[in-house]
């Protein structure tokens, strides 16, 4: 029974190493949106967005870390 409980512990140790690395996710672009609010001239504002956006990021569960974002966002797409 020892020897059973050590090798469970053994396997789950050394499986959580492999749990652990960096995760890349890409952006949804239906469910992803880029908009901006325009001051216009003191009376209103104009709310604007981006129709076309794409981008992608690599994120750390361990260290709740987010790194290499990148976003591309179409400027014609306004």
């Amino acid at each position: 029974m020892l020897k059973f409980i050590t090798a469970a512990v053994v396997l789950a140790l050394s499986s959580a190493g492999a749990l652990a690395e960096p995760k890349n996710y890409k952006l949804d672009p239906s469910h992803t949106t880029v908009a901006f609010l325009v001051n216009h001239i003191g009376f209103s504002r104009m709310l604007g967005r981006f129709i076309e956006v794409e981008g992608d990021f690599t994120y750390d569960e361990d260290t709740q870390t987010l790194s290499n974002l990148r976003v591309t966002v179409q400027t014609k797409s306004v």
